[in-house]
């Protein structure tokens, strides 16, 4: 492979079983934390947790189905993803700050726990918004330049 050039060529074709695959356990488990985690109806956890969950349902029939929208609809998974984790390192650090603060020595274990926590978060989010952006980059243009 030539220097310079892509490890992955953006006009080869998508995958289609593994990210169908993939996307059903996402769909799966956020669909679970939407329905367990929040202990309430309607927090801003349990919306952003649906439609995180929907998202990678429709990433994954469009797999399935091999859709001509499975490359946008995978990017707006990726995005949404980096948005849903980045939020979530934002809660949990503003109370992981809160607690070390308020409980001194006790918080600090406790901030750490909680902190730990974001492992499973960061698991389900970060590889595979780094898989979409990488495989839905912009296709090359059809037009050629010459020098």
């Amino acid at each position: 492979m030539p220097i310079g050039e892509p490890a992955i060529r953006l006009d080869a074709p998508l995958p289609r079983g593994s990210l169908a695959l993939t996307c059903a356990l996402h769909a799966a488990v956020f669909a679970w934390a939407m329905q367990t985690l929040p202990w309430n109806d309607w927090t801003a956890f349990a919306v952003a947790a649906g439609a995180l969950a929907s998202l990678h349902a429709a990433t994954a029939m469009a797999a399935l189905i091999g859709a001509a929208w499975l490359r946008p609809i995978w990017r707006a998974l990726a995005i949404a993803s980096l948005l849903f984790l980045a939020w979530c390192v934002w809660q949990v650090a503003v109370s992981a700050v809160f607690l070390a603060s308020l409980y001194e020595g006790l918080g600090h274990g406790v901030a750490a726990a909680i902190t730990a926590s974001l492992t499973g978060v960061v698991l389900f989010t970060f590889p595979i918004a780094c898989w979409g952006l990488a495989r839905t980059g912009r296709a090359p243009s059809a037009r050629t330049t010459t020098l």
